[in-house]
Parts: structure tokens; sequence; C-alpha cells
């Protein structure tokens, strides 16, 4: 109560004149949303105007920055990265000899590129079926971070963040976004109305591969989606938007709803089991496993904890320890029980099968093991799918 007492008064006597506002007055990244919200609220529109202006890369990424700030923020530092990558990617293409480190940059920028250029043709979409698009974070560290909402959460009635999994990175958001303009059309088709925003949250370091390159199947699980610390470093950001979401909320509360994709699925349960994620309800998509043996340890009403897993999935046959596991038993996988089985205790619903087994053979101990098409993994989104329909049902509020 001090401390909100005590922020309009320092931030009016730490602003210049004109408005300004140094940078070191700006909340750092990881600070809790309510007190970021105190803090933009007690500033004058004149020194909002002047930190939007000036330093959009200290706001961009800030939870409980409102969305609309947010979105123009990152807009600038998305077009500052763009022009910044285009040039460098111009400077390695003119040189003749490039060594290794170079090329594997140049396919890097390229990589990162192509996300950008995903994210400002959706941007820029506007017109009948088409949300605006608002862009929530926004950075080009490491393999790059994206979010992306479909509508405007804090308007919203109705309020989906999927998380998606291994592979993940920004060259490949054009798959997630087209995913969130799914979701609404699904959740506003389940809810009568055309309140519901879908945010494609890529805020963490996602792993990228399942097994380790190079192997052929059957394959033994050491690829880096076997690790925890992915799920276990997004904890904190994941719980922070979520957090962040409800500070800059208008209006009455919103139904929020997490969804977790493969990998996505963990970071949601490691986040819902540790930080008490803030959602009315939690959708596991093709997950290997969320951080618990039972829908009740994830602090959600079991009741509001769902999940789906596709007859021809591959994840349902990921081992639990051991690669001799593989297609005997489905209850324990990498990275906990499966919470699509109905001893699970959360809500099971259907999805289509997604693409058959091709064959089945035996692997070095003798175990039959299906080939699968991966295609079965990634379907949950296809038009005219349960698992469609019913994901919006779920985000709307209206699941029986």
């Amino acid at each position: 109560a001090r401390l909100a007492a005590l922020v309009p008064a320092a931030s009016a006597l730490l602003a210049g004149p004109g408005g300004l506002v140094p940078p070191d007055q700006i909340p750092p990244k990881g600070t809790d949303p309510k007190k970021v919200k105190q803090w933009w609220d007690s500033l004058t529109p004149e020194q909002q105007r002047y930190v939007i202006d000036h330093y959009p890369g200290l706001i961009g990424n800030l939870d409980g920055i409102p969305c609309v700030v947010r979105d123009e923020a990152n807009r600038a530092v998305l077009a500052r990265e763009k022009q910044r990558i285009e040039d460098r990617i111009r400077h390695l293409q003119a040189k003749g000899d490039r060594s290794d480190a170079e090329n594997r940059e140049l396919a890097d920028l390229k990589d990162k590129l192509n996300g950008i250029n995903a994210i400002e043709k959706r941007l820029q979409a506007i017109g009948p079926g088409k949300k605006p698009a608002f862009l929530l974070g926004f950075d080009t560290q490491g393999r790059g971070h994206a979010i992306v909402a479909v509508g405007n959460p804090d308007e919203a009635d109705n309020v989906v963040t999927s998380v998606p999994g291994t592979g993940s990175r920004l060259g490949t958001i054009s798959g997630d976004l087209h995913r969130a303009d799914m979701l609404v059309k699904s959740a506003e088709k389940a809810a009568h109305t055309e309140k519901t925003a879908a945010i494609a949250w890529f805020g963490y370091d996602a792993p990228q591969e399942v097994f380790e390159p190079g192997l052929k199947w059957p394959p033994v699980y050491n690829g880096d989606a076997t690790d925890q610390k992915y799920a276990l470093n997004a904890r904190d950001a994941l719980d922070r938007f979520q957090d962040g979401l409800r500070v800059t909320h208008e209006g009455p509360r919103s139904h929020n709803t997490v969804i977790g994709h493969s990998y996505g699925s963990t970071v949601v349960g490691f986040t819902a089991r540790d930080k008490g994620l803030d959602a009315d309800d939690v959708i596991f998509l093709g997950s290997p496993g969320v951080g618990v043996d039972h829908a009740r340890d994830l602090g959600i009403d079991p009741d509001h904890v769902w999940s789906s897993t596709a007859k021809n999935d591959p994840i349902q046959y990921s081992p639990s320890l051991d690669p001799r596991d593989i297609g005997d038993g489905q209850d324990d996988l990498i990275h906990g029980a499966n919470p699509s089985k109905p001893e699970f205790g959360g809500r099971v619903f259907e999805s289509a099968p997604g693409d058959p087994i091709v064959r089945w053979e035996e692997n070095d101990w003798g175990v039959p093991v299906p080939q699968f098409s991966a295609k079965a993994h990634s379907q949950y989104w296809d038009p005219y799918s349960p698992s469609l329909q019913k994901m919006g049902e779920i985000i709307a509020g209206t699941a029986q």
C-alpha cells in the first residue's frame, strides 16, 4: 500500500522538464505486473508518449503495460530490427568467401526475417474476417521471441493463450498465427460473440529436437525436448504474462484459457504446478507429460483441465525413462503422466485420428514400434475437426 502511494509522487519528482522520464525509472522486465500498471498509470499522457517514443524496447515486453501501448512499442522495435537484419544479410551475401560461422549466421538471420515478415503480414491484415492483431512481445535474442494477439485481450470477454512446443522459434511463427485465427473463429462461433482474443505466446526458449540429430527410428529420445530445463525456465515468463493480462484487462473479468501443445503443454503444466497459473481453463494437446501425476496437482479445478491426443499422434509412444518403453504403456511419458488418460483426472476430448501409422518395425529389443506420420501431431487445429470445435467451446466457456 505504501509503495502504491509513493509511485505517483516518485514519478512526478523524477520526470524532467517536458515530460522526460529517465530510462532507469522504467520498471525492469520481471517486475510484478501490478506495480508496472501502477507506474504507468501514474505518468501523465505527455510522459507516457515520451516513454513510447524514446524507449519502446523497455516497455514492449513489460507485463502490466496496456496491450495497445505494447503493440505500438513493439512495432517500432520490429521495424528497427528488420532493418538491422536486412542490412546484415546484404553484408554477408556480398562477401565472396564466407566462413562456416558466417553461413550459420546468414541462415539464422534469414530464418528470423521470415518470422518478421509473417508477423508484419498479419499485423497489416485487416478487413472482413480478420481481427486486428497486436504485437505484445518481440525480440531477436537467441532464436527470437514474439507474442502476437489476434483481437485485443484488454477488451475481450474470452482470452486464450497458446504455448507452442518443440521446434518453435521466431522463424516458425506463421503457423502459430494461423492457429490463433482458427481459435478465434471457433470460439466466437461457440459463444455467438465477437469478443474473443487469441494469443500466440512464444515468449520462451523452446527445445528444437525430439531426437538427437542423425539418429534413425526406432530412436533414443535424447534430443533437447527430453530436458525439463526449458519448461522450468519458462515458468516465470508465462505466469507473469497471464497476471499481466488480468491487470490490464478493462471491464468485467475475462474468461482466460491457456493451451499447451506438445512441449508447450509441459511448459503450461510446470507453470500451473509451481506458480499457480491464473487461468480458468487449461488445455493440453499432444502432450508428452505435464509434470504431475493427477490433474488436481495443477492447482486448477480438474473439471477445467482438458486434454486430447490424436490416435495416430506419435507423442503418446514417447518413453518415460527408458527407450525400451517405446510403444508399451502410454500412461507415463517423458515429462509425467499422460493427461489424455482418464486416470489423470482431467477431461479428455475427442480429436480426429490424424494421418495414420505407416508400418510397424521391431526395435533393438524386439519391441514392435509404430512408424508414424508426424502430421498427426499438429492436426488439432484442422478446420471442422472435433478438437478445434471443442477448443472453441472451452475458450468461450460453453463446453459441457
